[in-house]
């Protein structure tokens, strides 16, 4: 038979496996949600050309003339008065423009009977450019997923609510009983 010094301590010692054995039972069944992570990246990248057309026009320098001969009509008295206003007016013409490298003049000669137009236009040039865009986007999206528990019904629940007091019931009551054999009466009573 097992001495009464011992006895206690190994009540004591199967009293905390139980409590041991009943606290992993009770947190350890609780199922956990899993998730499931899902990543993609997001770049934009940004990509320029251009490229520069450049058109040269070479400077232009025109000359022109035109002579005015005498003017003969049919009656000679009235060449000299007809030629007179025709060198008047034609006196009147003389103009000189410019701007920047273009110019232009028509003048009139009255002693070499001559019109002469001079045009000078400066060297020109034309640049055009083309900007070329390239763009690569993706997008940067993170989807997250929890996969649910089991539902449990609420009567197998309280079942099981009930199986567990039950089992409880039944391990005070084994317990008890090892108190009362192992243990002598009178240790109750002090």
């Amino acid at each position: 038979m097992i001495s009464q010094s011992c006895k206690k301590p190994l009540i004591f010692w199967f009293g905390f496996l139980f409590y041991l054995l009943s606290a992993t039972m009770l947190l350890g069944c609780k199922a956990k949600q899993k998730t499931i992570t899902e990543t993609t990246v997001d770049i934009q990248k940004f990509d320029k050309d251009s490229s520069n057309v450049v058109t040269i026009n070479k400077a232009i320098d025109d000359h022109a003339s035109i002579t005015f001969p005498p003017v003969k009509t049919p009656m000679p008295e009235c060449d000299s008065i007809c030629d007179q206003v025709a060198q008047q007016y034609l006196g009147m013409i003389n103009m000189v423009k410019q701007s920047g490298d273009i110019s232009y003049s028509l003048l009139y000669d009255k002693y070499t009977r001559t019109l002469a137009m001079k045009a000078k236009i400066g060297e020109t040039k034309t640049v055009t450019t083309r900007i070329y865009y390239n763009i690569t986007k993706t997008l940067d999206k993170t989807k997250e997923t929890k996969i649910p528990v089991r539902y449990t019904p609420d009567y197998m629940r309280y079942s099981a609510y009930f199986g567990w007091l039950a089992a409880l019931f039944l391990i005070f009551r084994i317990v008890k009983k090892i108190y009362t054999l192992w243990l002598p009466k009178n240790s109750f009573s002090q």
